[in-house]
């Protein structure tokens, strides 16, 4: 029997995942909307932190439903972040995925494109 099961996708998806889990009780872990949280602390390694969300959010252009798409930023360490994460984005090269150099491409379409604006 299964004792727990833990979701991370679409609100639709997770509504049938508890639906089924709650005729055997199975206890159930959802993080739906694809609003991955990054929390990030003062006593942790800025610099790896922003390794970490620049690589992350640049696979596939950013078009990966489980990555991290809000950051939750501990205050006192706020600044410290935000001009490493700037200085990290700014040295990236936006044109052709065919090619070596490029670090960010296209998006899969025009309506991903728009959302991605607003």
């Amino acid at each position: 029997m299964v004792k727990v099961i833990t979701f991370r996708g679409s609100t639709n998806t997770g509504i049938a995942v508890a639906e089924s889990a709650e005729k055997n009780l199975t206890r159930v872990t959802l993080e739906l909307g694809a609003k991955d949280a990054f929390i990030l602390c003062r006593d942790e390694d800025i610099g790896f932190a922003v390794e970490q969300i620049v690589f992350e959010r640049l696979i596939a252009n950013g078009q990966v439903c489980c990555t991290s798409k809000r950051f939750l930023i501990q205050s006192s360490v706020f600044d410290e972040f935000r001009n490493k994460l700037l200085r990290a984005l700014s040295s990236k090269r936006m044109g052709n995925q065919l090619e070596k150099k490029t670090d960010i491409g296209p998006l899969v379409n025009e309506q991903a494109a728009i959302k991605a604006e607003d």
